[in-house]
């Protein structure tokens, strides 16, 4: 099955996956063909096409992930290696990112400076984050390189592919060739999908940043702390015997000694560089938390609004940087808060917060200008891009939300497939037998009629029958379409399009009318159920006098009588349905009962 073709059109991967999916309501179970989904066989070579999972999340194809065949392999996949796997990737992480915490924060001043054996727990703390952190480089190597050999591959494969099928185009047919033509130039311009994935891209950055702390840090150990850390004053003044207290404890030689005198340019550097890469580091624990349903979506969100705020910031800049200039030009180096360029920045930036700023200092400078630029930049920045900025993360968030159980199952499907790339080769041995042993297929209980505790179950019938309903006209109207299509000639767009927009009428419509019909029968079943329920009120307040309502059976065959049957299809479902027609020989069998009485 060429995945890669049926799936980059989403209503045929739809329908194709379907299939992979029976309901027998008379026995309630349900079957789900999971190995045609995982063709690879145990025991067999690895297969080099790309399973259709992986397809799907490499498209993006979010309407197929949210498929029942796909929600119940990855529940399969996600039980049987994913949930544990995942769990020990995020608190492997989180201890990772507490150790170089732990390293960040301890001994803020003199960094450099070692005193042993008090330090002895820091060199150990060093050894373990720089031994992981060169741990997490060499794999992310090998995983690269093994994801290209492995594209390069299927590249390969998949032109052979395309020009096997090429022999058999005839003349006749030129429109098969332009298509083969087509997606081999496809084929060719597909790049290596390892840096599609921007956690990937992200990590590295993490790693360069780790790795340029530590160069700094064993620079200020190497080449300048012996100064700054071992002052001859202080060496000399051993004969109190305070030396030796001080090197065990940890502590400086010098209590005089300022901060600065311990901080060399290395040291300046690696302490600011440390302080910026913590926070990503800390960031980095997002990736192993997509797995989870709970936070999936919030997490897409996140980066989502990475994209809005992008937009924002030029829409932004197009204002803020006009205005420093402004104020620059009227009272930098005059003003307090504005006598640099770096100050007058930031100040403009507190001013779109409506933070404080020297308002004062601006009005006595120049009282004109200050109303005309500060009441301006307010109004626009403040008033106008503020809330639209607010509007555009509402928008974003609505968006996710909406569709928040398709965004975490594509989330957990990405980091399922990449913990099944890591499994070692009995584990997923172990995985294909299972496969092609216990799902295939693979039966679960099925009820068609949903029946819950609550009050909207109706409705949740109703909206089941509407489903079968539209099912089946969608393979109806789709077996028309192809009917249609080969009775009419390759080149004939326009009429095909033509006929496309009448059958999406035809649809709308019918939905229109099936929506109307379930409406009217939800309402009818709810005033039939209240008054018979008033008759039944009355049966129990009213004494036995009345021949109908002292007799429950005539007081319904009354009502029968006066409403009539008002959905033939659903009676002739109840006579046929097993567990509505015993509820209903109950009742009947209860009327006759009481009537003996």
């Amino acid at each position: 099955m060429h995945c890669d073709y049926v799936i980059q059109d989403a209503s045929s991967g739809w329908c194709c996956f379907k299939q992979f999916h029976r309901t027998d309501g008379a026995n309630r179970a349900q079957y789900y063909d999971l190995h045609y989904l995982e063709p690879q066989k145990p025991g067999e070579e690895k297969m080099r096409t790309r399973m259709p999972m992986e397809v799907v999340v490499h498209y993006r194809q979010f309407d197929n992930i949210d498929h029942e065949v796909f929600r119940e392999l990855l529940d399969v996949k996600w039980q049987r290696f994913g949930k544990r796997a995942a769990i020990i990737d995020f608190c492997i992480d989180l201890i990772y990112i507490l150790l170089w915490t732990a390293l960040a924060v301890i001994k803020p001043d003199g960094r450099g400076c070692y005193y042993f054996p008090g330090d002895v727990w820091r060199v150990i703390l060093w050894a373990l984050a720089i031994s992981y952190t060169v741990f997490l480089i060499i794999q992310e190597l090998m995983e690269y390189f093994v994801s290209k050999s492995e594209f390069n591959e299927w590249k390969e494969w998949k032109r052979s592919i395309i020009s096997d099928d090429m022999k058999y185009c005839h003349p006749k047919w030129p429109h098969e060739k332009i298509w083969l033509d087509r997606e081999l130039e496809e084929t060719n311009n597909v790049k290596a999908s390892y840096f599609h994935d921007y956690w990937n891209i992200f990590d590295w950055c993490v790693y360069i940043l780790l790795v340029f702390c530590v160069i700094f840090h064993l620079i200020d150990i190497g080449v300048v702390s012996d100064e700054l850390c071992w002052p001859e004053d202080d060496v000399n003044a051993t004969a109190d015997g305070d030396l030796s207290a001080k090197i065990n404890s940890g502590i400086r030689i010098s209590e005089d000694q300022g901060d600065e005198d311990l901080e060399s340019v290395a040291s300046m550097i690696h302490i600011r560089l440390f302080a910026i890469t913590i926070i990503f580091v800390w960031i980095r624990l997002l990736k192993p938390t997509r797995a989870f349903m709970t936070l999936g979506p919030f997490i897409v969100m996140c980066y989502k609004i990475l994209g809005d705020v992008a937009r924002f910031s030029f829409l932004y800049m197009v204002f803020y940087i006009p205005y420093t200039s402004a104020f620059w030009m009227m009272f930098g180096g005059d003003v307090e808060e504005f006598e640099t360029v770096s100050e007058t920045l930031f100040s403009l930036f507190r001013l779109t917060l409506v933070d404080e700023y020297n308002y004062d200092g601006l009005k006595e400078e120049n009282p004109v200008m200050c109303d005309i630029l500060v009441g301006t930049y307010l109004a626009i920045s403040a008033i106008v891009l503020l809330n639209l900025f607010i509007a555009m993360l509402s928008e974003t968030f609505v968006r996710v939300h909406d569709n928040a159980h398709s965004n975490a199952l594509m989330e957990r499907a990405a980091i399922v497939l990449g913990l099944e790339d890591n499994l070692s080769d009995k584990k997923k041995e172990e995985y294909y037998k299972f496969i092609h042993g216990e799902c295939s297929p693979r039966k679960k209980y099925y009820d068609d009629d949903m029946v819950t505790v609550g009050e909207d179950d109706d409705v949740r019938k109703i909206t089941f029958h509407i489903k079968d309903q539209m099912t089946t006209l969608i393979e109806t109207i789709n077996n028309q379409a192809d009917g249609n299509a080969s009775s009419r000639a390759p080149g004939d767009m326009t009429a095909r399009e033509a006929s496309q927009a009448h059958e999406i009428r035809q649809i709308h419509l019918e939905l229109n009318q099936i929506k109307m019909h379930q409406m009217e029968s939800l309402d009818k079943t709810q005033k039939n159920m209240e008054i018979i329920l008033n008759v039944l009120n009355e049966i129990a307040s009213q004494s036995r006098g009345s021949p109908v309502l002292g007799n429950p059976r005539a007081a319904l065959t009354a009502i029968h009588d006066e409403y009539g049957d008002d959905d033939p299809d659903r009676s002739r479902q109840d006579r046929h349905h097993p567990k509505r027609g015993r509820h209903k020989d109950e009742f009947q069998s209860f009327g006759s009962d009481r009537d003996g009485k």
